[in-house]
Formats: C-alpha cells, sequence, structure tokens
C-alpha cells in the first residue's frame, strides 16, 4: 500500500494591536485531510516569521523535526571555540568582533539549551554599560549572534536556536536598548583638525609612542579610507606611479568586484605616501586598533568628546561632493558603489552656506532680486 504523503501549509497572520503590529507564522502539517501536526510562533517583524517558516519548510524537505531541537549541554563560549574552529580562515570580521565581546560577558558560561530571551536582555544591558556603545551598536552584535546561533548547528554540529534572541527584540526596541542607527553627519572643520594635527605631532615626540599620528591623520582625511582600510594598504598595491591604489577587501564580500577594488589616490594621500619609508611590506604597518585608541585620547585631550575617526572619512567626501565632483566619481575615492544609498544618506552632507553661496553665483543679480527667470530667457 502507498504511504500517504504528508502536505504542509504555511502563512503569515497580521495582529493589529494598539501599539505595535505583530506576526504570527503558522504551519499545518496534514495527512489524509486532517492536521496531524502544526506549529506557531509570534514575531514583532514580519521578515522574521517569514525567515522562521522558511527555516520549518527547510525541515520538513529534508525530514528533519520542524522546530530546532535544542538540547546541547554546551556553553555558549564552547559553542564561540567551536564555530571560530570551524569556520577558520573564513570567520568574518563582525564574527570575530562577537566573539572576542561576548565572551567576556555573563551569557558566555550559559548553557546553550538553557538559553532564554531573558539571557539576551541581560546581554544587550551589559553591552550597553561600556561608554560609547549605543543602541544601534548592540543591535549589531545580537543580529551577529542570532546569525551565529541560527548556522551553528551546519558549521559546529552544535543543536542552537536563534529564537531566544528573535523572541527578544521587541522588547529591546521598547525599552530603547536596541534601535535602528542614526545618520552621522559630523566633519571635522579647518580649525579642529589644525589642532589635532598640533596635537599629534607633540604626542610623537614622546620615546613612547611608536605611531605617527600626524601622518594617518593626513591620509585619512585626504584619503577618506576607513581605519582598517588604512592598516591593509601595501606598497605593492600603489599603481600608476601612486595614482591608483589597489583595496584588499574581506574574501567574504559579495561585492568584491575587480572594478570597485582600484580606487584613485588624492593628491596630498599620494605626496604623503612618497615622503615614507620605502618597504616591501604594509604602508602603515601598525595596529589600526592602537591607532584608534591614540586618537580617542588626543580627543580627549582637546575636548573633542563628539568626533570619532570615521567622521575623517565623512570630511572627505563631503568635501568632494562640494567641490562638484558626482557620486560616481567620489565612488572612485571612497571604494562605494556608483549609486550607494549608503554613502548618500550617510556621508554626503551639504553644508547650507554652500548652498546659499551657490544660489548667488547661479542666479545673477536682477533675477535674484526681481523675477526668477531674467530678461534673456523669456526671448
Amino acid at each position: 500500500m502507498t504511504p500517504v504523503t504528508k502536505r504542509i501549509k504555511q502563512y503569515i497572520e497580521a495582529y493589529h494591536g494598539k501599539n505595535a503590529t505583530s506576526f504570527r507564522a503558522r504551519t499545518r502539517i496534514t495527512q489524509h485531510g486532517k492536521v496531524v501536526e502544526e506549529h506557531s510562533k509570534t514575531f514583532s517583524c514580519k521578515n522574521d516569521a517569514y525567515k522562521w517558516n522558511v527555516t520549518i519548510r527547510f525541515n520538513f524537505d529534508e525530514g528533519l523535526p520542524l522546530e530546532p531541537i535544542v538540547g546541547c549541554s554546551k556553553t555558549v563560549l564552547q559553542l564561540f571555540n567551536a564555530y571560530k574552529s570551524a569556520k577558520g580562515e573564513s570567520l568574518k570580521e563582525s564574527e570575530t568582533t562577537l566573539i572576542n565581546t561576548t565572551s567576556k560577558t555573563a551569557i558566555a558560561q550559559v548553557k546553550v539549551k538553557d538559553l532564554t530571551p531573558n539571557h539576551i536582555y541581560q546581554l544587550a544591558i551589559e553591552l550597553s554599560q561600556k561608554k560609547g556603545r549605543g543602541p544601534a551598536t548592540v543591535a549589531w552584535y545580537l543580529s551577529i549572534l542570532s546569525s551565529v546561533l541560527d548556522s551553528a548547528y551546519t558549521v559546529t554540529n552544535i543543536k542552537a536556536s536563534n529564537a531566544c534572541v528573535l523572541e527578544a527584540r521587541k522588547t529591546l526596541r521598547k525599552d530603547k536598548l536596541i534601535d535602528v542607527s542614526s545618520v552621522r553627519d559630523r566633519k571635522v572643520t579647518k580649525e579642529e583638525y589644525k589642532k589635532i594635527l598640533n596635537k599629534c605631532i607633540k604626542f610623537e615626540k614622546s620615546p613612547r609612542v611608536k605611531i605617527p599620528y600626524s601622518k594617518i591623520l593626513k591620509f585619512a582625511i585626504s584619503q577618506g579610507s576607513r581605519r582598517g582600510q588604512i592598516g591593509r594598504f601595501q606598497q605593492a598595491d600603489i599603481l600608476e606611479d601612486g595614482k591608483i591604489i589597489k583595496l584588499t577587501r574581506h574574501q567574504n564580500r559579495k561585492d568584491n568586484k575587480e572594478g570597485r577594488d582600484l580606487l584613485a589616490v588624492t593628491p596630498v594621500a599620494r605626496s604623503l605616501i612618497e615622503s615614507l619609508p620605502i618597504t616591501t611590506g604594509k604602508i602603515f604597518p601598525y595596529n589600526m586598533n592602537s591607532v584608534s585608541s591614540g586618537f580617542r585620547r588626543i580627543f580627549k585631550a582637546l575636548k573633542i568628546d563628539d568626533l570619532q575617526f570615521r567622521d575623517f572619512r565623512t570630511t572627505l567626501i563631503t568635501e568632494l561632493d562640494d567641490k562638484g565632483f558626482t557620486c560616481a566619481e567620489i565612488s572612485k575615492v571612497s571604494g562605494h558603489s556608483e549609486n550607494s544609498r549608503v554613502m548618500r544618506k550617510h556621508y554626503i552632507h551639504k553644508d547650507l552656506k554652500t548652498v546659499a553661496d551657490k544660489l548667488e553665483k547661479q542666479f545673477n543679480a536682477s533675477a535674484a532680486n526681481d523675477d526668477f527667470f531674467d530678461e534673456e530667457d523669456e526671448k
């Protein structure tokens, strides 16, 4: 007798409350026309509900238990160590940061099978207690943690589930422990740049300081490269007499296209590179975490508390935009895609005075005083 095939039906229901909308993902397994198995889970985000349904469908097709079975007696720290060992060189930078940071928190000693939304809530509180780590940063950590837990079984054969992270998100958002990142438009003024440069030069006079902060400052603000990129640039990456430099991207990037690996070098940055000692290795062979810490001390000494190293990049990109370079041209310096939403939203910030001055130049005095269209336009 031929066995009756089980059928699966899935859908997502939206529930509109007074303050928010929740989404329930539901799965029903039928046999002989009757429901033999049913699973459901409620999420605050529709995308999370969709992902849960996709996971259930995959498990159904593969003949696995529909919902993840979490019965592992290993701790989160042991899971992290196994995950790091299994991935080896393919471990992403974001995953490394998460593991190094979370391994020092209380959740590291919790068994994987005992993880609850409360553990995630307490982790968020712990992470937010460090100065400078806001709700957006905490949300980033939890997003990476969710990804690691979700792929743990495939990578390490340790059964884990990210359900605790997904369930905790709604409360974390309500209590403002996590949030989306706000658009940062901080730029370095000429006066601030001069103060920072002079402080860097004084800083370097100490026999204990081995890092050339003044040269890194000039390169960062003239080329607009990220901190990690500056630390990866090699002498061998310099092409076309210093006018072009090759950018070594992280191997896991999906947009690792050859055309975007080459960046145009600004004249100031090129002159700076030429003044450095000729080596066969990195242009700036220093620990970039130490570089960042050093600049934070310099900013603090100058009482410029709201400035960050990444603001050098914003300053350069905005300056190029003010000088009339198109987004496509700027992307050849910054490394963004030509139509990058991130570049337009987070880096290009038009100065109000610059726009006002440009209006004065574009329209003649009579048109500005009398009418929008001058006489020549009317003819």
